[in-house]
C-alpha cells in the first residue's frame, strides 16, 4: 500500500534506500537479495508487487524508537478489525478485500502524487500527526512540506514513541491532540 503524505516517488526512493542500507548493515542476505531484485526503485511504472517488497522490508528492518521495542507493542490492524464487536466476520472479510481493491485501484493514480503542486496556500486548517519513527513515510519529507504551507491554522505534532500508527501506538496523546487542536475548529470551518 502506498504510504506517502507528500510525494510518492521521493517517498518511495527514501524508503527503499533506507531499507537497503538497514539490510546491508544487519547483513540480512534475504532482505538485500529481495530489495536488489526490485532495483531500480521506484520503478518507472507503478508495480504493487515491488512496492510491497520495499514496504515489507522497510517495516521489518526499521529500528525501534529509543524507548525500546516494547513501545512498538500495539494491536495490529488485523487484531483491531477482527476483535471489534461491531464487525461481523463478513465485515472483517469486506475490510480486507477493500484494502486490496483500494491498493490495486489507487496505486497507479498515486504514482504521480506530489502535494507541492497544489500550491502552498490553504483555506482550511491543515494538521499533520506524525510518528517520529515512521518507516513508510519519512517524517523529514512531511516536516519540510509543512514548513512551506500557509493557511488559517496549521499544525505539526510529533509522536516521539510512534512509527506509522500514532493513533494505536500513542492513543492517549493522539486523542488529546485531536481534542485540543482540531475539535475547537470543527464548528468554524464552512
Amino acid at each position: 500500500m502506498p504510504r506517502s503524505a507528500v510525494n510518492l516517488e521521493e517517498n518511495a526512493a527514501l524508503v527503499y534506500k533506507g531499507a537497503l542500507q538497514q539490510a546491508r548493515n544487519r547483513r540480512n542476505e534475504q532482505a538485500v537479495k529481495e530489495l536488489e531484485s526490485i532495483a531500480p526503485y521506484p520503478p518507472a511504472n507503478p508495480d504493487l508487487r515491488k512496492m510491497m517488497i520495499a514496504n515489507k522490508w522497510a517495516g521489518n528492518l526499521a529500528p525501534p524508537p529509543p524507548s525500546g521495542p516494547e513501545s512498538r507493542k500495539f494491536p495490529s490492524i488485523v487484531s483491531v478489525v477482527v476483535t471489534t464487536p461491531e464487525y461481523s466476520l463478513a465485515d472483517d472479510l469486506g475490510f480486507f478485500r477493500g484494502q486490496m481493491f483500494s491498493a490495486q485501484a489507487l496505486v497507479p493514480q498515486l504514482a504521480n502524487l506530489d502535494l507541492t503542486k497544489l500550491g502552498s496556500n490553504f483555506r482550511a486548517p491543515v494538521f499533520f500527526f506524525e510518528g517520529r519513527y515512521d518507516p513508510w513515510c519519512p517524517p523529514s519529507l512531511i516536516w519540510e512540506y509543512t514548513q512551506t504551507i500557509k493557511g488559517p491554522q496549521k499544525g505539526f505534532v510529533w509522536f516521539e514513541h510512534s512509527g506509522h500508527f500514532p493513533f494505536l501506538e500513542e492513543q492517549q496523546k493522539f486523542t488529546h491532540e485531536l481534542v485540543q487542536r482540531v475539535l475547537p475548529l470543527a464548528n468554524t470551518v464552512n
